[in-house]
């Protein structure tokens, strides 16, 4: 699975980090102690995908604010996206014993738990980040990918649900519940997912024509 699909998807064009970089590189030669700037410059290289050089920047902006949960938090999906999950589920707990109000340290420790197969764990992160946010669709999506991987299709169809409630604009949740009624035998409602999914996204990925094709095959009336 994409690592991607359990975070956020970042909005600012290539040009905005690269000048931002730039800018925050000239304000460290002014001022080398100033912990902000170093970290501001790790979440422009993190969604650069120069993760190393982020790394760097936040364990530099962690030197200089020792109790800097956001800064652990962000080197720590760095690290996730490099696939070093021990020492992102290691700076998750940093930043939520700095922070245990921070939903974001609860969802990215989930993210990385998913990603090693421990999907009771994850659910378990995602259910506090969801108590402490209940509109953080992410971890809802997390949540419902974890409970699908374990075989709880209903939970998950649940949380897929909870996301398009929320907003309906979110297209990967018409894709996930999509799959999950397909696996459920509920054809015309994992059509009608797979056709908003198509509708917002443009087109269908191609195991999803694959699903299509079977269930209207499926649906046919016998002649």
């Amino acid at each position: 699975m994409d690592r991607n699909l359990l975070f956020p998807i970042e909005s600012r064009i290539l040009g905005d980090y690269e000048s931002a970089i730039s800018d925050y590189t000239r304000a460290i030669e002014l001022d080398p102690g100033f912990a902000t700037d170093y970290y501001n410059r790790g979440n422009a290289y993190r969604s650069l995908g120069e993760y190393e050089l982020a790394i760097s920047d936040f364990s530099r902006a962690i030197e200089l604010e020792p109790l800097n949960a956001t800064a652990y938090n962000n080197r720590g999906i760095a690290y996730y996206y490099l696939g070093d999950y021990e020492n992102a589920i290691s700076d998750s707990n940093r930043a939520i014993k700095l922070d245990p109000k921070l939903a974001a340290a609860y969802h990215n420790r989930g993210a990385s738990y998913f990603f090693i197969g421990n999907y009771e764990k994850a659910i378990l992160d995602y259910n506090r980040a969801i108590e402490i946010d209940p509109k953080y669709l992410v971890s809802y999506h997390g949540r419902g990918i974890a409970y699908g991987n374990s075989g709880d299709y209903e939970h998950a169809l649940a949380d897929f649900s909870r996301i398009i409630a929320l907003n309906s604009q979110y297209v990967l949740a018409y894709r996930e519940r999509g799959v999950v009624n397909y696996f459920l035998g509920n054809y015309e409602e994992s059509l009608a997912d797979f056709r908003m999914y198509e509708q917002l996204d443009g087109q269908l990925m191609p195991f999803m024509v694959e699903y299509v094709e079977e269930m209207e095959a499926a649906l046919e009336p016998n002649p």
